[in-house]
């Protein structure tokens, strides 16, 4: 991809994608530990770093190829509810 005119425009798309990346690479792993004991998808999206549930949703399943809903809802270990 070759950009011209305003340099700061590919600064700018170059430091959003390692944003993106990093959120990728460190999120994910938590998220799904979060989901497995049952949190709300909202609350796993606010402690991983995601702006919104929208944002979260659409990476999660981008990366996992399932909603963080239907992960929750599969790998949730009823096991230790109730404590």
């Amino acid at each position: 991809m070759v950009i011209t005119g305003n340099s700061d425009f590919g600064k700018e798309e170059n430091l959003l994608f390692l944003i993106s990346e990093l959120v990728q690479k460190y999120g994910q792993p938590e998220a799904k530990v979060l989901l497995g004991k049952g949190m709300q998808p909202v609350e796993a999206a606010m402690q991983t770093g995601f702006s919104d549930q929208s944002h979260f949703t659409n990476y999660f399943t981008r990366f996992i190829g399932l909603a963080p809903g239907v992960y929750r809802d599969i790998f949730f270990d009823r096991k230790g509810d109730g404590e």
